[in-house]
């Protein structure tokens, strides 16, 4: 049996950024900012020191050594430690017995076993309480933190944004009816997925020179029309950012925006915070 850890990660202050114990085999893991340890007792077992300085990318192998950014990091020995029987991994500490006070960044977290994968854990917050942890899309298991202190969330990787330009219907618009009608000056969205009674919030910068009117529909899981939710009609000036909040209805299943085509940075998300305008479908953590 034969452990690799591919790892993204980000080591601000020095101290352990994962471990496991193999039962008798030894301990292996990367700490002290500098060192991955392998090998009984947790020997320091590499020749040469790794360089952590800022986003990492890095496969740490417990028999063969670590290759770091693409460069290679040899073991000084071959390490043989036969058939492992135990397969513990730990983030943030050695072995569980301790816990790491330093602060690291994680991205994602990957661990193969004769080159299957058998954990693909990323950052995640629940969404039905909020709980930060690792999701494992292989397990499909939520982990929680086992240890002391707290996991801080940092940006989200994807974009909030639920609006997709790429899939709209320009010269359309949806009165406060419910009905779709013709518009020389309008849009209207796919269907976007959503949860009832959940908050939403819009936002876009006006470019309409006239008064304009924003709508967002409910709409149920067959793709029935509700009921509006929100509208915005004003005669701001061009330029300005706008936004309007509200709170989808029981049995809602798709929400759809009507809002002017020349309008730009529309941008529909969870919650009732306007965030900074992202496109549909970013990531930044590829």
């Amino acid at each position: 049996s034969n452990l690799m850890v591919d790892i993204k990660y980000e080591i601000i202050t020095p101290g352990w950024l994962f471990g496991g114990t193999l039962g008798a085999e030894g301990r292996w893991g990367l700490t002290s900012g500098t060192s991955f340890y392998s090998g009984t007792n947790g020997v320091a077992d590499i020749s040469s020191a790794i360089n952590l300085a800022g986003i990492n990318i890095g496969k740490f192998d417990y028999k063969t050594g670590a290759i770091v950014n693409g460069v290679n990091i040899p073991f000084n020995s071959v390490q043989n430690y036969g058939n492992v029987t135990k397969k513990a991994f730990y983030l943030f500490t050695a072995d569980g017995t301790g816990v790491s006070t330093q602060e690291h960044k994680i991205y994602y977290t990957k661990i193969y076993d004769n080159n299957t994968l058998i954990r693909d854990m990323i950052p995640v917050q629940r969404d039905s309480d909020g709980t930060l942890g690792m999701y494992d899309t292989v397990s499909g298991t939520f982990f929680q933190n086992q240890g002391a202190g707290n996991f801080t969330a940092g940006p989200s990787c994807v974009s909030p944004n639920l609006f997709d330009k790429d899939t709209v219907t320009i010269g359309k618009a949806i009165n406060a009816s419910g009905a779709i009608v013709d518009s020389s000056v309008s849009l209207i969205s796919d269907f976007i997925p959503c949860r009832e009674n959940q908050t939403i919030v819009a936002s876009w910068i006006k470019e309409y020179s006239e008064t304009e009117t924003v709508r967002i529909h409910a709409y149920n899981s067959s793709q029935g029309w509700i009921e509006q939710i929100i509208y915005k009609t004003t005669s701001d000036s061009v330029g300005t950012k706008l936004k309007m909040t509200g709170v989808t209805p029981t049995n809602c299943a798709y929400i759809r925006i009507s809002i002017p085509d020349n309008d730009k940075d529309v941008q529909i998300e969870q919650g009732s915070t306007a965030t900074a305008y992202r496109p549909y479908g970013e990531n930044i953590c590829d």
